[in-house]
C-alpha cells in the first residue's frame, strides 16, 4: 500500500546530516539538540525501512536542515558533506513539498527540532495504524463519518465520492476521493473540498476525516453565517418533491 519514493537517495539524508554534525562541520547545536536529531533520524529511517512513504517527513527535515545551513558563516567553510546535503534538500524546499505542502497544513509548521520530532512520531503512529486498515473498510468509515457530519451541518451540502477514473487500461486506478461541499468563496466557481486521495490511500484519508472533518465543516459553517463564504447551490436545502 505504501508508495515508493521517486528518488530513493533522499533516504540517505538523515544519515548524512548526522555524519556532518558528528564531524562538527556545520550546525552549531547543543548536545541535547544533537541527541534529538539522532532520535529523529532513527524514526525516519525506521519508517522508510518499514515501507512507509517518508517523503512528507523529509519535507520537515529538509526545512530544518536548510534553515541551519551556515551559508554566511566565514568560520564554517562549505564542505563536501554540506554540498551533498544541500543538493538533496533544495528540491524539497523549492517544490510542492515546500512550506506550503499539505504536511504542514495537517500537522503545523515545526517551531523547533523537538517539535518536529513530536510531529514525526505522530505521523509514523498514524501510518502504522493505517497499515491494518484496508481501503474498502476505510471507505465505509469515511462514508459513515461524512453522513454524521453532514447531519450536523446540513446546509454545507456535503457529499463524498471521487473524480477521475479516466484511465482506459487495467493498470492503475486514478480516482481521487474527497468530501465535496456546496460552499464557495464569493465570485468564485470552485467549491471547498476535503481530501484528495487515491483509492489505495483511503486509510490516510480516513485518519484525516476522523480527526478533522467535523472541525473543518464547523469552520465553513461559521464562515457561511458570517457571510465570508456563500453557497453555490441551495438545491440540497429544498424539501423533496413528493410523487403525486
Amino acid at each position: 500500500m505504501a508508495h515508493q519514493l521517486p528518488n530513493a537517495e533522499i533516504r540517505k539524508m538523515p544519515t548524512l546530516v548526522l555524519q556532518a554534525i558528528r564531524k562538527g562541520r556545520f550546525l552549531t547545536l547543543t548536545d541535547d539538540m544533537v541527541a534529538q536529531v539522532q532520535v529523529l533520524s532513527r524514526i525516519v529511517n525506521r519508517a522508510a525501512d518499514a515501507g512507509h512513504d517518508v517523503l512528507p517527513l523529509m519535507t520537515g527535515y529538509s526545512s530544518f536542515v536548510d534553515a541551519c545551513m551556515p551559508r554566511l558563516d566565514p568560520d564554517k567553510p562549505w564542505t563536501d558533506e554540506m554540498a551533498e546535503i544541500h543538493n538533496m534538500v533544495w528540491p524539497f524546499i523549492q517544490s510542492a513539498y515546500s512550506m506550503r505542502c499539505q504536511f504542514y497544513v495537517d500537522y503545523g509548521v515545526p517551531k523547533s527540532i523537538v517539535h518536529l520530532t513530536e510531529i514525526v512520531k505522530k505521523w509514523v503512529a498514524e501510518r502504522e495504524a493505517e497499515a491494518h486498515v484496508e481501503p474498502a473498510q476505510a471507505d465505509a468509515d469515511i462514508r459513515a463519518e461524512m453522513v454524521r457530519v453532514c447531519n450536523l451541518y446540513p446546509r454545507l451540502g456535503l457529499s463524498y465520492g471521487y473524480i477521475g477514473n479516466l484511465w482506459s487500461g487495467p493498470f492503475r486506478d486514478d480516482r481521487s476521493f474527497m468530501v465535496f461541499t456546496q460552499v464557495k468563496n464569493p465570485n468564485d466557481l470552485v467549491t471547498f473540498k476535503f481530501g484528495h486521495h487515491d483509492y489505495c490511500d483511503l486509510p490516510k484519508l480516513r485518519t484525516k476525516v476522523m480527526a478533522s472533518l467535523e472541525g473543518w465543516a464547523r469552520d465553513l459553517d461559521e464562515k457561511l453565517t458570517a457571510g465570508t463564504v456563500v453557497l453555490r447551490s441551495t438545491a440540497h436545502l429544498q424539501p423533496p418533491i413528493m410523487a403525486a
